[in-house]
């Protein structure tokens, strides 16, 4: 069962002097905090003090859709992979805690025509306009499968929200985030665009979202 569904609202004071309304969903601390940590590894903006019209993220577990634009008529765009190493020292020991892998990530600039028709398809679904899974009806918690995470910016607001397994959801807006994520993997043929990236690491095994990890020296995925 859902607990309380409301978010939370805060303003800070951006650089030229205006306010702006931070949204995060309740119980935001663990994924919002992982998110800011991978924001900073990855040399990615801050949004919360971001001052583009317009600039969101749309996060798995393992990539980060970077979309803005500066005057409302050109959008521009980054794509990261990233993935941290799987340090676990006794892969059949339950009550041995993984230690903190190493972050890799790598970053791509998009042509402006996709990032273009990516905010299009974004703001034609909806997208910014859904709450965070805490705040919709009948979403039930998810089973072992990957989190979404999508941030939205403007001058005078930003909100980070987080949707569990939306794939398993039979809400409409548990659709959208789907269809948004479809169109992502389409458009910028994501799943093996990240199977190529962690093929560049060192060998070893690495996160690749939810439970799933993939392993460089064997070239076979598994469970944690």
């Amino acid at each position: 069962m859902k607990k309380t569904l409301f978010a939370l609202c805060f303003f800070v004071q951006i650089s030229f002097g205006q306010s702006k309304t931070i949204q995060l969903p309740p119980y935001y601390q663990t994924w919002y905090g992982l998110t800011k940590e991978n924001i900073q590894q990855a040399g990615l903006k801050d949004l919360t003090t971001a001052i583009e019209p317009v600039h969101f993220r749309f996060w798995t577990e393992t990539q980060a859709v970077d979309i803005w634009t500066t005057d409302n008529k050109t959008f521009q765009g980054k794509l990261v992979y990233y993935t941290r190493t799987y340090t676990k020292e006794k892969d059949n020991d339950l009550y041995q805690p993984e230690k903190p892998g190493k972050f890799y990530s790598k970053l791509t600039e998009m042509d402006t025509v996709t990032a273009r028709k990516i905010y299009q398809y974004a703001y034609q679904q909806q997208l910014f306009q859904i709450p965070s899974e805490d705040s919709i009806k009948g979403w039930h918690d998810g089973n072992d499968g990957i989190t979404y995470f999508v941030e939205y910016s403007t001058p005078s607001f930003y909100s980070f929200k987080e949707y569990w397994t939306p794939e398993d959801q039979e809400v409409k807006e548990a659709a959208i985030i789907v269809n948004v994520l479809q169109y992502l993997k389409r458009t910028l043929n994501l799943d093996k665009e990240w199977e190529a990236f962690v093929e560049t690491l060192p060998k070893g095994c690495y996160h690749a979202g939810s439970i799933l990890l993939k392993c460089t020296d064997t070239g076979t995925e598994g469970h944690k």
